[in-house]
């Protein structure tokens, strides 16, 4: 018998780590419902190996020190997530579910910039 999954595409370029591993990233302009609906999606996963990342927790503290959206805001957010995605990365390789919020736009650089962070 043949599965779907025997036939799935593999990229070269990003070759699968893990079959069960997952970054979830659900895209919505702010006050949708995004972190509500993830909250309540991650009680149907397994507790030990879910995470979820609200992205406040890292836009908010650079607002807080800069709170225009200039260069340096910018620059400061790409610092403050650096660590926080490589770390997803690797959450993620080893088998876990990673569910993110995000408020990304279309033909955006700094939201560009934000996919770079998280391969």
């Amino acid at each position: 018998m043949t599965t779907l999954q025997d036939h799935r595409f593999q990229d070269p370029e990003f070759p699968e780590q893990n079959p069960s591993s997952k970054i979830v990233i659900l895209n919505g302009f702010p006050g949708t419902g995004k972190l509500t609906i993830l909250q309540n999606l991650k009680k149907f996963l397994p507790g030990g190996t879910t995470f979820l990342l609200d992205n406040h927790l890292l836009i908010d503290p650079v607002a807080a020190i800069i709170p225009d959206r200039s260069n340096r805001h910018h620059e400061l957010r790409r610092s403050v997530r650096a660590p926080i995605f490589e770390e997803v990365g690797n959450l993620a390789r080893k088998g876990h579910t990673v569910l993110m919020t995000a408020c990304l736009v279309a033909e955006s650089h700094n939201d560009a910039v934000f996919f770079q962070g998280i391969s």
